[in-house]
């Protein structure tokens, strides 16, 4: 994963189907921990998913890449 990538939400068995599953994000950033719990050795992904959620910070193991950038 790096920026410039188109990610998608993984699916999570057992859970409800969200509409969040249809969204496709642009990886903008990545970060260590975050604002608001922060965990030195956790990293994130900024995704931009739409006007409304322009920076969303997502765990790297639930999304994942449908299109790698150059």
């Amino acid at each position: 994963m790096k920026v410039g990538d188109l990610v998608r939400v993984k699916p999570l068995r057992g859970w409800p189907v969200s509409a969040e599953e249809d969204w496709v994000g642009i990886i903008m950033d990545f970060r260590i921990g975050d604002s608001h719990k922060p965990e030195p050795d956790c990293r994130y992904a900024v995704v931009f998913w739409n006007e409304k959620f322009p920076q969303e910070e997502e765990y790297l193991d639930q999304i994942e890449v449908i299109s790698e950038s150059r």
